[in-house]
């Protein structure tokens, strides 16, 4: 299949926190956008609601050893993943 090039621009501190979202899924920023675009075409719309509600607040929280602990092993887990695929 013929290859094309989209170019975007957008603000640095959104781009940041979307790499992060999609690494923690183990996506990078180009495949997350091919999944968008296949799905839009899928659907043949923008494949999630759009409404003003208000927005998701994020509050942050300092994680207990246990909850430590469990994240470095999820972390791990999706290195070894990440190592497979790649």
């Amino acid at each position: 299949m013929k290859m094309t090039n989209l170019q975007m621009r957008v603000e640095s501190d959104l781009r940041k926190e979307a790499d992060a979202v999609f690494a923690a899924i183990g996506l990078d920023t180009p495949a997350a956008v091919r999944v968008f675009l296949k799905k839009a075409v899928s659907v043949r719309g923008i494949p999630f609601s759009l409404s003003a509600e208000e927005p998701v607040r994020w509050e942050y929280v300092t994680a207990d050893d246990d909850a430590r602990v469990r994240m470095e092993k999820v972390d791990a887990a999706w290195k070894i993943i990440k190592a497979k695929k790649g």
